[in-house]
């Protein structure tokens, strides 16, 4: 790790990582939508929970848990 600029506060993210930290923040969340959103669409098409499960490697309770929230609303 390089040592710390003069004159940026200690902890201080530089404005070039910072950017990319906060465009790859925007991917993540647009991806977890995504996945959400085909894990439902796979439901609706009698997909069973343990088969999407296995498939994404997630576990049967957070599958569940992504479908209840369409079931509730």
């Amino acid at each position: 790790m390089s040592p710390r600029p003069r004159g940026r506060p200690p902890g201080s993210i530089p404005e070039p990582e910072r950017s990319r930290l906060l465009s790859a923040l925007r991917a993540a969340d647009k991806a977890d939508t995504a996945l959400r959103h085909a894990v439902r669409e796979a439901r609706a098409a009698h997909g069973s929970v343990r088969e999407i499960a296995d498939l994404l490697g997630k576990s049967t309770n957070t599958i569940q848990r992504w479908t209840r929230a369409d079931d509730e609303r």
